[in-house]
This record gives C-alpha cells, sequence and structure tokens, in this order.
C-alpha cells in the first residue's frame, strides 16, 4: 500500500470530501462535467507543498485519478492549492496544477505548465492579487502573472 495515502485518510471525511468538491469544480473549467465520478489516491506521491486548514495538514499531491462509475478514467493529476488572504481560517484556493483529462480514451495534456491557472488567477480581487504577489510564495518564485502583478504594483 501506498503510505502516502494517509495524508488523504488523515484528512477525515469532511474535509476529503470538500477536496474533491474543489477538485470537481475545477475540472468543469476543462469541460469536464458529471457527478458520479471517484477519486483514487492509491498513487498519490507527496509534492511538498502544505498548510494546517481546519486542524488538518493539506499537502499538494500528485497522481490523483479520477474514474467514472464504471471505472474509466476521467482525469488524472496533481492537485495544488494557494492561499489568497493571510487569515488562516479563508480556504485555500484547491485546482489541478497538471492535467490530463480522458476523451472517448484518449488522454488529453490540458494543463502542462506549474503556474496558477489563467481562469484562476483572473477570479482573484486586487487584494487577493496583492497577496499572492506580496508573500514569498511558490507562485511568486515561479509564475509570470504573479510576477508581473508584484511589478505593476511596485
Amino acid at each position: 500500500m501506498n503510505s502516502d495515502i494517509r495524508l488523504i485518510e488523515d484528512l477525515g471525511p469532511e474535509m476529503q470530501a470538500w477536496l474533491e468538491q474543489a477538485l470537481l469544480l475545477d475540472l468543469q473549467n476543462y469541460k469536464v462535467k458529471g457527478k458520479q465520478f471517484q477519486f483514487d489516491y492509491s498513487q498519490i506521491v507527496q509534492e511538498g507543498h502544505v498548510r494546517t486548514f481546519r486542524g488538518k495538514w493539506l499537502e499538494s499531491v500528485s497522481d490523483i485519478q479520477v474514474t467514472d462509475v464504471s471505472g474509466a478514467p476521467v482525469a488524472a493529476g496533481w492537485m495544488d492549492f494557494v492561499d489568497t488572504s493571510a487569515n488562516p481560517e479563508i480556504e485555500p484556493s484547491v485546482f489541478w496544477l497538471f492535467l490530463t483529462i480522458y476523451k472517448k480514451g484518449e488522454a488529453i495534456k490540458v494543463k502542462k505548465d506549474a503556474f496558477l491557472p489563467e481562469y484562476l488567477w483572473n477570479s482573484f480581487t486586487d487584494a487577493q492579487k496583492d497577496f499572492v504577489s506580496s508573500t514569498n510564495s511558490r507562485w511568486l518564485q515561479r509564475d509570470p502573472k504573479v510576477q508581473a502583478w508584484k511589478v505593476k504594483k511596485g
């Protein structure tokens, strides 16, 4: 058994449901719709981006598989998150950092870069963008959108 799966089990059912709902909502941005999906965490790998949220350890993980009720692959990818406030009670924005979707059995890589998704960044308020670009976050270090915002704001 993959020992990293304990990350998901340790979230507990409420936090796991919250995480899965966030990832399902994010899939809609890639035209994946449906309600009868199942998550398979049996091959996940810890990726090191962590924070405490609602008393639980939230960490980015790769190799999440999503299937339909028949077991056919729907999507696979790496889950990550971004904090948009210093308030630890504010939900982080959860999204697919890398994502492959399956259409008629064909794997299509729809998110290939290690940046915040464009649609997500564009949904943030100026205050949220200010926070993301003012912290020494992984996003400021690597994402050109965040770096450009920081330069723009001086």
